[in-house]
């Protein structure tokens, strides 16, 4: 098969050199105002080009006569699908974008509120948007990605001391994709973080592994209609994201010089994230490990906001180009995520 490079594709490339550029200009909401424009031409590209399997698994879903039993696993994905597909005649292109004008307005709106007090999440947003993460999740497995950005919304209020509109967020996430729930230890553990030591490293690590397993269990193994796959990939890349996951947590060590419960509580969707993710590849396949890698990893991208500024100093801007070429690079690389940019 040969590869021919769409407009989608040329568009991809735009948003990684203008949030280049962005990150560079001290992401000032003007440059990401600007930013999110030339994203919102990517997405109409991407949305008008030939959709990912699970993309046309889900419209198929959408078009059905009556509700499944396995509707109940994420009743908010699949009634907004068929709210969608009615309202827009069952357009594929229209369906996709109603999904994208949620997740994206949630994520923005968010990211300011937390820029308050961290303003360095305005970096976080742009680094991540132009990650293989969003590439992938945008553009194919479209209900976990939904189920994230409430989950970052959460993890943000969380940081800012709202627990209890971070928990009500992460029931509506339940909603999109109940892997979502994997995510409250995290939520829980970062609005706590004024716990002793000795209790708050006791939930971090004991709490999420029992969480993780009895989750991970219900889910795949017990669930009857809410079970969840339990596939391989058939290139396990678990591995890969507990190493990026281990990245995240040295950076939160070099940020607070190596005092180890500071440098923890200020990483706590990576340690948080590693023992989930080490946990599913050592009790299940390959599929729901890096899902949930991929969920942690989205949520560590913006702690480390903050630590890049104060580790890189003079060069933080060189870094987040850096880091934000690193996320993108594999949705180039592989052929799973090119082939969302290219057309055969």
């Amino acid at each position: 098969m040969v590869e021919s490079f769409g407009i989608e594709y040329y568009s991809y490339l735009m948003v990684l050199l203008v949030g280049g550029v962005v990150l560079m200009s001290q992401a000032r909401l003007s440059a990401v105002l600007f930013f999110l424009a030339i994203y919102s031409v990517y997405l109409v590209a991407a949305r008008t080009a030939e959709m990912g399997v699970d993309l046309n698994h889900f419209y198929k879903w959408f078009s059905l006569e009556g509700y499944p039993p396995w509707v109940v696993k994420e009743v908010f994905f699949h009634l907004m699908g068929r709210v969608s597909y009615t309202l827009f005649d069952g357009q594929i292109s229209k369906i996709y974008l109603a999904f994208d004008a949620l997740w994206i307005p949630l994520l923005i709106a968010f990211t300011f509120y937390g820029a308050r007090v961290f303003p360095e999440y305005r970096y976080s947003v742009v680094i991540y948007l132009c990650s293989f993460m969003v590439l992938l999740g945008a553009q194919n497995f479209l209900r976990q990605h939904v189920a994230i950005i409430f989950l970052i919304a959460a993890y943000i209020a969380s940081a800012r001391g709202r627990l209890r509109s971070s928990l009500l967020i992460i029931v509506l996430a339940s909603f999109f994709h109940n892997s979502a729930l994997l995510g409250l230890p995290a939520i829980l553990l970062k609005a706590r973080s004024g716990l002793a030591p000795s209790l708050w490293w006791s939930i971090a690590v004991m709490g999420s592994l029992v969480f993780v397993l009895g989750l991970g269990y219900f889910s795949i193994e017990g669930g009857g209609v809410l079970a969840k796959s339990n596939a391989s990939t058939g290139m396990d890349l678990s591995f890969a994201y507990i190493a990026l996951l281990l990245c995240f947590v040295f950076l939160s060590l070099q940020a607070n010089e190596f005092q180890i419960t500071v440098a923890a509580k200020e990483s706590v969707a990576a340690i948080v994230g590693l023992v989930a993710t080490v946990t599913m590849a050592a009790f299940y396949n390959s599929a729901p490990a890096e899902r949930v890698g991929l969920m942690f990893l989205s949520l560590s991208i913006f702690d480390a906001g903050p630590q890049i500024t104060r580790v890189f100093k003079f060069y933080a801007s060189l870094c987040r180009v850096l880091v934000m070429a690193f996320l993108a690079f594999p949705g180039l690389l592989f052929f799973n995520s090119r082939q969302f940019l290219t057309v055969f």
